[in-house]
């Protein structure tokens, strides 16, 4: 029986990834142990009090389970760290690619004229097309200061 517990105990000493073999170090020595914990039975006489033999077979079976209770404990609480780790690292990369988003829509983003005028105004619409008025651009105040009029100028083109 010692020697099951052994076997038993011994499944705590192999990583936790390997399922496989530490379920095996512990079911195996638990069966093994309830197998012995019958056989005595059976060649016991009935009696109304309980012997040293029954007791320490229940002690060890009771030590062997709780080697089986730790394993589920321990895989428990790999496979909820996992989950965790992973939902972390989704949730960095979702805001990353959120961040991603933010700077391209920032580079795409057409800064807004400081000063426009009519004439601007109606340049940058695109319904009418780049330039509608074969002469370019006109200014409708010459002496509107936002136009940069001077000398009859509006920007590039000559006034006529």
């Amino acid at each position: 029986a010692i020697l099951m517990w052994v076997l038993s105990y011994g499944s705590l000493f192999i990583t936790p990834d390997a399922a496989p073999a530490r379920v095996a170090l512990i079911v195996l020595p638990l069966l093994i142990l309830i197998t012995l914990t019958n056989r005595a039975f059976s060649f016991m006489p009935i009696i109304s009090e309980s012997t040293w033999l029954t007791d320490y077979l229940f002690v060890v079976l009771i030590l062997s389970s709780l080697h089986l209770f730790e394993y589920v404990m321990v895989h428990s609480g790999l496979r909820w760290r996992k989950r965790r780790e992973v939902a972390k690292a989704k949730k960095a990369e979702d805001a990353k690619k959120v961040e991603d988003a933010k700077k391209v829509e920032e580079t795409n983003r057409p800064e807004a004229p400081v000063h426009a005028t009519s004439s601007q105004l109606f340049l940058l619409d695109d319904s009418a097309g780049p330039f509608p008025n074969a002469n370019g651009p006109s200014c409708e105040d010459e002496l509107d200061p936002a136009c940069g009029v001077e000398n009859g100028q509006c920007g590039s083109v000559r006034r006529r």
